[in-house]
C-alpha cells in the first residue's frame, strides 16, 4: 500500500507513480530490467521558477476584479477556516449516464469548460430557486498547475514538469458572465498565466497578498480530475472495490476552505465511460437534501450545454 498526506500529492503525481510502477512490474513480468525514469523538472526547482515569476508579475488589478462582487451565500452560512474541518464533511456523488457522457466528451468543446458552464449555470438556478439575487457566478478552479510555458529566464526551455511529483495543482478564481459554454471557452482562454499566477500574487509577494486578502473567497470549487480507468488490462487500474472501501476524506484535521466542492473524474466500467463527481459539504452549510437538489440541477445543466 502506498499512502501520502494531502498537502504532499496532487492526483497528477498519483498518475506519473502508478505509471512508473505499472511500466516497472510490466518489464519485470516479461523479464526486463525497467527503464530509467524520465529526466523531469525537480519540485525544488519549480517552486524556485514559480518564485521568480511572481515578482515580475502586474495582474493583481485582473484577480481583484474577479473576486470582487456579488456573492449571495449558497448555504446556511459561510465557512470558518478556524473550526471548520474534512471531518465533518458529508459526501455525496452522482454520475452522468452513458450517453450524456458520451455527448460531453465528443461535443467539440473540452470536458472542463462543459464542466465550469454547467456548474455556473447550476449556481444561478440554484440562487434563482432560493429567492436570492443571481449575479455572476464566482467559482474556484482547481487544476493541475503544471504550466511549464510560463516559465521564462535563464534555462526556461528545459523546464518538464510531465513527471514532477508534489503538490503542484493551482486554484484561482473566475467570476462568469455567461453559462454559454463558446463564451465560458473564451473566458477561460483569456485568463492570465492559466490561472496560476493567482496563486502567485496572493502567497507569494506580501505586497499583493495583503489586497487579494481582502475579498472573501470563492464559495464553490471545481476540480476535474481527468480521466481513470478501472476495467482491466495490462497496465495499473483502479480496484472498484478498493476504491469503495476507501475513505473520501482522508484527511480529518484539514481545514475546509469551500461551501462545496465538486470533484469530477471520467470513469471506465465494463467498456462505458461515465462522469463521476464528489460532492462534499458540511451539513450545517448544505444539507443531504441541498445537495441532492443541486446535484439534480447540475445533471440538468450538463445536458443544456449539450443540446
Amino acid at each position: 500500500m502506498l499512502a501520502a498526506h494531502v498537502v504532499a500529492l496532487d492526483p497528477a503525481s498519483w498518475r506519473v507513480i502508478l505509471g512508473e510502477l505499472g511500466a516497472a512490474l510490466t518489464a519485470a513480468a516479461t523479464g526486463h530490467s525497467p527503464a530509467p525514469v524520465r529526466e523531469h523538472t525537480s519540485y525544488r526547482r519549480w517552486a524556485e521558477a514559480l518564485t521568480a515569476r511572481a515578482h515580475g508579475l502586474d495582474t493583481t488589478p485582473y484577480w481583484a476584479s474577479e473576486l470582487d462582487g456579488d456573492d449571495p451565500d449558497l448555504g446556511a452560512r459561510r465557512l470558518d477556516p478556524d473550526r471548520d474541518r474534512a471531518r465533518d464533511l458529508i459526501v455525496r456523488n452522482v454520475a452522468t449516464d452513458a450517453d450524456l457522457t458520451r455527448r460531453l466528451l465528443n461535443s467539440g468543446l473540452a470536458l472542463p469548460t462543459l464542466l465550469v458552464a454547467a456548474t455556473a449555470a447550476t449556481v444561478t438556478s440554484w440562487r434563482r430557486l432560493r429567492g436570492q439575487a443571481t449575479p455572476p457566478p464566482l467559482l474556484a478552479l482547481e487544476t493541475h498547475g503544471r504550466a511549464d510555458t510560463l516559465v521564462d529566464g535563464p534555462g526556461a526551455h528545459t523546464i518538464d514538469t510531465g513527471d514532477t511529483v508534489g503538490l503542484l495543482s493551482s486554484i484561482y478564481p473566475v467570476r462568469l458572465d455567461s453559462d454559454d459554454p463558446h463564451k465560458v471557452a473564451e473566458k477561460l482562454a483569456s485568463i492570465p498565466g492559466d490561472g496560476l499566477d493567482f496563486g502567485l500574487l496572493r502567497y507569494l509577494r506580501d505586497d499583493t497578498a495583503a489586497r487579494l486578502a481582502g475579498f472573501p473567497p470563492p464559495q464553490l470549487l471545481l476540480n476535474y480530475l481527468g480521466a481513470a480507468h478501472t476495467d482491466g488490462g495490462t497496465g495499473l487500474t483502479l480496484e472498484r472495490e478498493l476504491l469503495a472501501g476507501v475513505s473520501p476524506v482522508p484527511e480529518p484535521d484539514l481545514a475546509v476552505r469551500h461551501e462545496l466542492t465538486i470533484a469530477a473524474m471520467v470513469l471506465t466500467y465494463g467498456g462505458e465511460r461515465v462522469l463521476a463527481a464528489q460532492w462534499r459539504a458540511l451539513p450545517d452549510i448544505l444539507t443531504d437534501a441541498d445537495i441532492t437538489a443541486l446535484q439534480g440541477l447540475w445533471i440538468d445543466s450538463l445536458r443544456e450545454v449539450v443540446k
